[in-house]
């Protein structure tokens, strides 16, 4: 619409000065109508100017993104087949389950969080055949507590406990007590 309207003056002006238009006033003011579109139409490009180059500073940002996404997926995929590849070997040096439960007695401390969520809710014959024979044992009504050396260590300090105390109730492991 501006560029209609620079052209319509361009032609009045044209018109004007090849008839011997006389009349200053109505020339001076084509000319700066002229002028004054000429300005906006520069602002108009330099405005443009900047919104191209904006545009392809977005382009290549999302060029790279794109890379960068499927280095990622790549890297996501490369890693998925290393783990199935280590699930499967994994598969293969772990022996087939047997009926019959197998405990594996404590052979070196193990922190107090693991002991604690192994032996919780065992029974006596199970706590028997992962920590051993206690040390020490006592009995309170339908409490019982087994005492072991050794076979734990606080996981903060590093330090091992002198004792810990198993609490059985009704025959399942019901509390853990470590004696640093």
């Amino acid at each position: 619409m501006r560029f209609n309207k620079l052209a319509l003056i361009a032609v009045c002006l044209s018109c004007l000065l090849q008839s011997g238009c006389t009349d200053k006033k109505k020339i001076e003011e084509l000319e700066n109508a002229n002028q004054s579109l000429r300005a906006e139409n520069q602002t108009l490009r330099n405005h443009l100017d900047e919104t191209s180059k904006k545009q392809v500073q977005i382009q290549q940002e999302l060029e790279q993104a794109k890379v960068q996404g499927v280095a990622q997926r790549n890297e996501v995929s490369r890693l998925q087949a290393q783990n199935q590849e280590t699930e499967t070997k994994l598969a293969a040096l772990t022996p087939p389950p047997t009926n019959a439960t197998v405990m594996v007695t404590v052979k070196t401390p193990v922190t107090h969080e693991e002991f604690k969520a192994k032996v919780t809710g065992m029974t006596a014959e199970q706590l028997a055949n992962y920590a051993g024979k206690p040390l020490d044992s006592s009995t309170n009504g339908p409490r019982e507590y087994w005492d072991y050396d050794g076979i734990t260590y606080d996981s903060v300090t590093g330090k091992s406990d002198r004792r810990v105390q198993v609490l059985l109730t009704n025959g399942r492991v019901a509390g853990v007590i470590f004696i640093p």
